[in-house]
């Protein structure tokens, strides 16, 4: 059934009408080692549901292989048939006779159907009339003569008296549609009208094409053995502090190309956090990634992990679902996600992480203290202000300073003091001690840049240019 709720996933791919159905591996929680195929079924696309008129025909054309879906996973049932989509239909109907040795080819997609309805004498389109959207009357006479090529009876003709727009049908048209509608094929609209100038949905090609084959040739199709299915599945804690897990699908097997491997995955109940991860092909074939909470309002406890693959057609099938619990506090995976992004852009250096404190905060009067949400300390909220909001007070800038040196290892202490005034006296300060080989250094990105003409990076904690004074 697509993503878990029918929740879309993007994707690049189109295809048109294409020769493959589908069969794929049930859902693998709690399954026995050899994972069973179970077959498609129509409302894996996102966009057809069993309450539709066309489901059963969408279901039995994609498993006979006559028709796939549209890319990003969806049938597109409202959108229009053209004359070389039918053609195409009615060639692998026949068994695509004088199919071409090679499919690499700078003619149409669909140029060797083309040629076997002008030979066979089905269609007698031109070529460049071929990729126009089909009439219902149009479709009624290709589908008549390819009747007639086949060898099938096509002596008996409804009058068609019952449907108040049959006059609108072309000779051969009202010929062809009243064969068909003798053979219970097409039935009308319940207004009693044929709509010969309606152009023809998927969904109601779907229809006439699953009627045609039932009536005509019930036994003649086999189900196309198009599947998929992964023998692995897997959710693993990588790092608590940070919040995140490595999602992985192995063994995975398929009878058409993998376009990709996805993990879509959710913490909340409501599913309000759900988000999806291309997985990247490994080495040993396996398809993995690192599912972060940060992707997921850094949510912490039992994530579910639902796989699924999509092939080269554009065909979205499930492979499984594993769960894992993720330990950890929200507090602490957003401020070490964020250093962690600083460390991607400035580098593992204390000097060029300073730096960026300095280039990439703005000062803004705060309150003293800034009273932190439950769950957070001091520390945390004021590194916050200046990771995600790029503005801040003193403490602000000292408390990112702060996690990006304790991330690179080095003893360090974010501190919450005094400072002398040009006017005299003292006022609160926020600035970094850090602590080398025995010795004291005062770091102060704030001050830094406020009154940059002085060094405060790495400066004594004896000898500052300013008068610090801590507890």
């Amino acid at each position: 059934m697509g993503i878990h709720n029918k929740r879309m996933i993007s994707c690049i791919l189109t295809a048109v009408l294409a020769l493959s159905g589908t069969a794929v591996f049930a859902d693998t929680e709690q399954m026995p080692e050899e994972k069973p195929l179970v077959y498609f079924h129509a409302n894996m696309f996102d966009d057809v549901s069993g309450q539709e008129y066309y489901y059963d025909a969408v279901e039995y054309a994609v498993q006979k292989g006559l028709m796939t879906g549209m890319g990003e996973n969806q049938f597109s049932p409202d959108l229009t048939v053209t004359r070389a989509q039918l053609l195409l239909i009615l060639w692998n109907l026949s068994g695509r006779p004088d199919a071409p040795l090679s499919e690499e080819t700078d003619k149409p997609w669909y140029s060797a159907a083309a040629a076997w309805g002008s030979e066979s004498g089905v269609s007698s389109y031109e070529t460049e009339e071929l990729e126009q959207p089909i009439t219902r009357g149009e479709m009624g006479e290709l589908f008549y003569r390819y009747a007639g090529h086949q060898g099938f009876d096509i002596g008996k003709i409804d009058s068609l008296q019952q449907f108040s727009d049959a006059d609108l049908l072309q000779e051969a048209q009202g010929e062809a549609m009243g064969w068909l509608v003798q053979q219970g094929i097409v039935e009308g609209y319940p207004d009693g009208t044929l709509k010969p100038e309606q152009a023809v949905s998927r969904g109601d090609f779907a229809v006439l094409l699953y009627h045609f084959c039932q009536k005509l040739m019930p036994e003649e199709l086999q189900d196309v053995p198009v599947f998929a299915g992964a023998q692995t599945m897997s959710a693993v804690v990588m790092d608590t502090q940070l919040g995140n897990f490595w999602a992985k699908a192995g063994e995975i097997t398929a009878s058409d190309d993998i376009e990709r491997v996805i993990a879509v995955t959710w913490c909340a109940e409501d599913q309000s956090d759900m988000s999806w991860k291309e997985l990247e092909l490994r080495e040993d074939g396996s398809y993995g990634g690192l599912i972060q909470a940060a992707d997921h309002q850094f949510h912490f406890g039992t994530y579910t992990v639902d796989f699924y693959l999509q092939l080269s057609n554009g065909m979205q099938l499930p492979l499984g679902r594993t769960s894992v619990l993720l330990e950890g506090k929200e507090s602490q995976a957003r401020v070490w996600t964020q250093v962690y992004r600083v460390y991607d852009q400035a580098g593992w250096d204390l000097y060029s992480c300073y730096n960026w404190v300095v280039q990439n905060t703005s000062y803004q009067k705060l309150p003293i203290p800034l009273v932190p949400p439950e769950g957070y300390t001091e520390a945390e909220w004021y590194a916050l202000q200046s990771f995600e909001l790029g503005q801040g007070n003193c403490y602000c800038y000292a408390a990112a300073f702060y996690y990006l040196a304790l991330g690179l290892g080095y003893d360090a202490h974010f501190i919450q003091g005094q400072v002398g005034l040009a006017r005299g006296g003292y006022g609160p300060h926020g600035w970094v001690i850090i602590n080398i080989d025995g010795s004291s250094y005062i770091c102060d990105p704030e001050s830094q840049d406020d009154i940059g003409r002085y060094n405060f990076y790495m400066q004594p904690a004896g000898s500052p240019v300013l008068r610090y004074r801590w507890e």
